[in-house]
């Protein structure tokens, strides 16, 4: 890891760490996206699947201004 918002920003890594930190295999397929337009679109799409998986193991997530 050389630039850690850069390599975070595609949701490839998180996935690999939450799948670490819960012990369990997320119920969706991901993986690396790198610079298209269709790239970034499937990488908001991982996302999207992420934040309920990880908002279900407890983890309070702050994603605006006022927490929403």
């Amino acid at each position: 890891m050389n630039d850690l918002i850069e390599d975070l920003k595609d949701g490839f890594i998180l996935c690999h760490l939450m799948e670490i930190i819960s012990n369990e295999k997320l119920p969706f397929k991901f993986s690396a996206c790198k610079g298209s337009r269709h790239e970034r679109i499937q990488s908001l799409g991982t996302i999207q699947q992420l934040l309920p998986f990880m908002r279900s193991h407890g983890l309070k997530l702050t994603l605006g201004p006022e927490g929403t």
